[in-house]
């Protein structure tokens, strides 16, 4: 269960782990360079398109769909270098797809909540989930979205190997914006249907930073007159807290705008570019948010004004290429230039808060996996904040998983025993059911590891219903109506109680003043006897 002190914690937690967070972000004035790639007149036909998809695979960017029906392209980012790898084939022929956020999981790219044809501004959305092999550049389709989730122009994200679906519109640019959010496992083919986004927006990127996903920038996409289509951007910055599994809002965006390219780097998310209604050229802002102090602030404009094309990170550059440099877009307006912005900000492959390097050189973890442990806690939070072992899933080997102790159950996963009751967390969730983070659970004056000895329940503060608290009861197992009864030698008298144990009650009740402790003193001496049986220390 998720209670007060689990939010207190993961709140202070929060603000612990930005303390720990690198001090690097990407400078204000470093200035946007464009790539002179000596490109032939064929390819360099093919990367001039907008409403496209561009994700990395290793150091190689792959170019995806766009307006008309276009080839996929590969950039080697070393030999800089593009290749033409073919159309995108649908179960018999090719397949104009646009209006997509393409996400890729090991060496497979995943294309789902696309839309497809060019019947604006009301296109069908694609129920296809597509992938490609870029081992063997081949495409398949492993699966349809369920019906009533059907949406194009949605932005996708990857995470432990889970993809994330977020907004779309139903209805192409006519209205059926949705702030929906869906998951979809490739392993499994389960889809999960979460809650929805504060805010309803098509027309933009997400990203996850500090395991939280940001919705920022895009559009409420209707058509109608006086530019209606453009001028329903949205201003509002949504959060998913992946710990939480709740929204929350950030700050509002300075310049709405939709089609813009985003990236993240560090603890920000990048948005570059993008599209409105006042302007009929497309814009050269870039502005950054940072997740951990919720606020926004300029970077240095691109050197060419574009929305809807590719943006990807590879090592520290953020590339930026295709789209269209006027509103709306068309054939005349695509764009081929290719420009980078040097980061400088170490990369975070897993945007887990660890260095690709730390991970590797210092703590052994996966960089390619933001819980190397399985354990429900990112490795940065591990290592930074909880001080937990990202290699192990249960650091204090008490029978709970870390990320179970800090946002279920609130005990500390670094202590066995968190209240201190002798008795160990797991043990309290799995065998006895009390709380790992209270050591009289039930608040009868007798800690929990005592009433398990003495046989009283730690869930009921009153075991035998006699009126009076267990720990405060001479004798807490013999209810009022059995008291007084009679019976011979070691034989159960009417209450079910033997003559023997009446007759030691009789003496802790015979005991003026001095029975309860008595009782406790006991119950003490017990304990000391049965701690190998609980393995306690």
């Amino acid at each position: 269960m998720f209670n007060r002190y689990s939010l207190y914690c993961l709140t202070i937690a929060s603000l612990l782990f930005s303390a720990h967070l690198s001090a690097a972000a990407v400078d204000a004035d470093t200035e946007w360079q464009f790539l002179d790639n000596n490109l032939p007149p064929e390819i360099e036909a093919e990367i001039a398109r907008h409403e496209t998809g561009a994700v990395a695979v290793g150091t190689d960017i792959y170019l995806i769909g766009g307006r008309r029906n276009r080839p996929t392209l590969k950039y080697d980012s070393v030999a800089k270098e593009w290749t033409n790898l073919g159309l995108l084939p649908s179960n018999s022929d090719s397949i104009e797809l646009h209006h997509f956020q393409p996400v890729a999981i090991g060496t497979n790219i995943y294309v789902l909540g696309s839309l497809f044809g060019g019947s604006f501004p009301d296109e069908l959305s694609d129920p296809n989930i597509r992938v490609l092999d870029t081992l063997t550049n081949t495409w398949s389709i492993v699966g349809q979205m369920p019906a009533e989730r059907l949406r194009g122009s949605a932005s996708a994200v990857v995470r432990d190997d889970i993809i994330y679906l977020v907004g779309g519109n139903t209805q192409g640019h006519n209205g059926g914006f949705v702030p929906w959010m869906d998951s979809y496992n490739p392993s499994t083919g389960e889809w999960i249907i979460l809650p929805d986004a504060p805010n309803a927006r098509d027309h933009f990127s997400a990203a996850i930073i500090n395991n939280k996903l940001i919705a920022a920038a895009g559009r409420q996409s209707i058509s109608g007159p006086n530019n209606a289509l453009f001028n329903s951007t949205i201003a509002a910055t949504d959060v998913y807290d992946f710990d939480t599994g709740q929204w929350s809002s950030g700050a509002d965006i300075v310049t709405e705008r939709a089609g813009a390219m985003v990236a993240s780097a560090g603890q920000e998310l990048l948005v570059a570019g993008g599209e409105i209604g006042a302007s009929e050229t497309a814009l050269l802002t870039v502005e950054a948010y940072d997740v951990v102090n919720d606020s926004w602030r300029p970077l240095h404009n691109v050197n060419i004004g574009r929305h809807s094309g590719g943006g990807v990170v590879i090592g520290t550059q953020w590339h930026v290429f295709s789209g269209s440099t006027t509103r709306g877009g068309g054939v005349s307006s695509e764009t081929s230039l290719h420009e980078t912005l040097e980061l400088d900000v170490p990369p975070d492959s897993d945007n887990d808060g660890l260095t690709d390097l730390d991970e590797t050189n210092v703590h052994g973890t996966d960089p390619s996996n933001s819980d190397s442990d399985d354990d429900n806690l990112f490795d940065g939070p591990e290592v930074n904040v909880y001080e937990t072992n990202p290699l192990s899933d249960d650091s204090d080997g008490d029978g709970l998983k870390d990320g179970e102790e800090v946002f279920t159950w609130g005990s500390d996963p670094n202590v066995v025993d968190t209240d201190g009751d002798r008795l160990n967390d797991g043990d309290e969730v799995s065998e006895f059911l009390t709380s790992p983070t209270k050591a009289d659970t039930d608040d009868d004056n007798l800690d929990d590891s005592a009433e398990i000895v003495a046989g009283t329940d730690p869930n009921d503060p009153d075991t035998d219903g006699d009126g009076l608290l267990d720990g405060d009861d001479p004798s807490p197992l013999v209810s009022a109506s059995s008291e007084g009864s009679e019976g011979e030698g070691g034989e159960a008298n009417e209450g079910g109680e033997s003559n023997e144990t009446n007759e030691r009650t009789a003496v802790l009740e015979n005991d003026s003043g001095g029975a309860t402790a008595l009782w406790l003193l006991a119950l003490l001496g017990c304990t000391l006897v049965v701690r190998s049986r609980l393995n306690l220390s």
